[in-house]
């Protein structure tokens, strides 16, 4: 079960990620017709921290699928 629990952080994980990409870049977009309502260096480092959250939670889904390959080597 707890290779579940890690698979499903990861993927949890990388969902945030995205949307946290989606939501700094539609911000970020917004600066051609409203630049005084969006602040660019804080969506680009939003958009920096959501990178290396995707990248962290890819590393969890790996280590869990290696886990995974490992019992089924294991029990074979």
């Amino acid at each position: 079960m707890q290779i579940n629990s890690a698979l499903n952080a990861g993927y949890t994980g990388l969902q945030r990620a995205t949307q946290q990409v989606d939501e700094s870049s539609s911000k970020l977009a917004q600066l051609a017709t409203q630049p005084e309502a969006v602040n660019p260096t804080a969506e680009l480092v939003n958009l920096m921290v959501a990178e290396q959250s995707g990248q962290a939670s890819v590393k969890v889904v790996k280590a869990a699928d290696e886990m995974m390959g490992t019992l089924l080597d294991v029990r074979v």
